[in-house]
Parts: structure tokens; sequence; C-alpha cells
């Protein structure tokens, strides 16, 4: 018997249709590289804040509250993508990047991934920029990726 969480119901296996039960079982691995879900994200205690704009202020490292955007029009000039980091205990060189999925997990954009001292002795900002103009109009899924793997994951709206 199958049960569903969602809705408490039970259902016979025998009713289930055939090629559901005589499908060849798949590792997460396969899974992953067909992707067919979405990576974890990796817990990193070197980042500290991070988050998507329309507008940042390129020299001040001030965390902008409240200006965080998630609608972005196409015609906006840009989506910026931005973290701020800092070590915990000691330097450590990092390569940061941040790239743009579609809800089926197809990759549309990447940033160029750009090395990165993370200090102790203060806060750092990466940030990543994108056009808008490039995306039809959808969600799209966000991701900073330190070293390669995902640390920290948004969503944005993609408008006319």
């Amino acid at each position: 018997i199958f049960t569903s969480p969602l809705n408490a119901s039970s259902t016979p296996l025998w009713l289930l249709p055939e090629t559901a039960l005589s499908r060849k079982p798949v590792d997460c691995q396969t899974l992953l590289s067909q992707r067919t879900f979405t990576p974890p994200i990796q817990v990193w205690p070197g980042i500290s804040y991070a988050g998507t704009t329309n507008s940042l202020d390129k020299k001040s490292l001030v965390t902008p509250q409240g200006a965080d955007v998630s609608t972005f029009r196409k015609s906006d000039p840009e989506l910026l993508v931005y973290g701020y980091f800092k070590a915990l205990k000691k330097a450590e060189k990092i390569v940061i990047s941040a790239a743009i999925f579609d809800l089926m997990n197809t990759p549309l954009a990447r940033s160029e991934p750009t090395k990165f001292l993370n200090r102790p002795d203060g806060l750092a900002r990466a940030a990543f920029t994108f056009s808008p103009a490039r995306f039809s109009p959808g969600v799209y899924r966000v991701e900073l990726l330190v070293d390669d793997k995902p640390v920290w994951r948004s969503f944005v709206t993609v408008t006319e």
C-alpha cells in the first residue's frame, strides 16, 4: 500500500500505473547529474548576508538594508547578486561566483569565477551583475557558489 502524507490516503500498489512500478531504481548522484533535483545548500559559516538587488553602491560596504529586490523588469539595467563574507578564524582563499537557473534546473547564466581572500579582520563584499534583458519573463533560481558549491539561494522574478 502506498500512503500519501499530504492527503492521508492510501492506494493499493496494484492501482498504481505499471510504468511507475517497473522503473529501474536510480541513485541520487545520477538524479543530480540529470538535474532532476537541486543540489543542497552547503553550510559555510563565512557568509554573513546575501541578496539580490537592482542597485548597489560599488564603493560602500554598508549592507543595503531594505534594498533587496526580487522582481526585475527586462528593461532594468542590471540584476545584482551579492554576498557579504567574513572568515571566522583565519584567512581563506576561495573562488566565488553566481549562477542563475530556470525552474527545470537548467543553468542559464553564470558569472566569471572570482578568486577571493576571505579575511577575519573585516566584512568583504562580492557582487555579480547580470542583464535581466536576456531572460524571458518567469521565475529563476539564483545561487552564490563558493568553490563551485551553492552556499546561498533565492528566487527572482523577471517581468516584461
